[in-house]
């Protein structure tokens, strides 16, 4: 019988990936015994108290210092169960091409801390030099935005138009002050950019003309990419 333990701090994140594992607990027959899901390391640890088969996942390494903590995380849990199996895990939303035809790409990428977004956009750029870049960002986290908004700007600032939505929360509630706009305000001069509402996406993109567009972020717009490929795939026949 398999124990899995999760640690991963995004609510969000934690019911997709608990989703998946009941999934492919009735598709392959796999004996699990329990899943428990944590977003601090210290209750994960505390959990593990006897020896046996564990398997975890440690989500969302996305920068040197996520991958430093969970090296930690994995060194303290092979002192508590020498027999635990630790696994790092990214997310599959990374570069995940919807459209892609001359005249059209349209793709998603997990990124969303300011490193990973400036290093999309440059990947995106070498693919497709001659070609206007539009990227919709949703940014995750009060707290970050506040901390890292002129990072935020910074890298954005490397695409052609930035379309920026509402900021997910996840566990957070809102900080007085804290919003879009404040990355919005630190783009760079002349570059084309808005602020809309994620539900209003598909209606600006139904009069906006697009060469290559990508979304960016780690909170839920994401629902929003199947309808988005539609629109565009459609307006792309007509």
């Amino acid at each position: 019988m398999l124990d899995i333990f999760v640690l991963e701090e995004d609510y969000f994140q934690q019911a997709r990936l608990e989703d998946a594992i009941h999934k492919s607990k009735q598709i392959y027959i796999l004996r699990i015994g329990k899943v428990d899901l944590y977003d601090k390391p210290n209750q994960l640890l505390e959990r593990i108290t006897e020896r046996g088969s564990h398997l975890l996942f440690f989500l969302d390494i996305g920068s040197d210092s996520d991958v430093e903590g969970g090296i930690l995380v994995a060194q303290q849990i092979r002192e508590r169960d020498p027999y635990a199996s630790t696994s790092f895990r990214g997310v599959d939303r990374r570069f995940d091409f919807k459209i892609k035809t001359d005249r059209l790409v349209f793709l998603s990428d997990y990124a969303h801390h300011p490193a990973e977004i400036a290093q999309s956009v440059k990947s995106i750029r070498e693919l497709y030099r001659d070609k206007k870049i539009t990227a919709i960002f949703q940014p995750h986290l009060y707290t970050r935005t506040r901390d890292f908004y002129k990072d935020f700007a910074d890298s954005l600032s490397l695409l052609d138009e930035v379309i920026l939505t509402e900021i997910y929360p996840a566990r957070e509630q809102p900080i007085p002050g804290v919003s879009s706009q404040l990355i919005y305000d630190n783009l760079r001069p002349g570059i084309e950019k808005c602020i809309c509402r994620k539900e209003d996406i598909p209606d600006l993109l139904s009069k906006k003309p697009v060469e290559v567009l990508i979304v960016l972020g780690a909170g839920d717009l994401d629902n929003y990419v199947p309808s988005i490929a539609r629109l565009l795939e459609q307006r792309s026949k007509a």
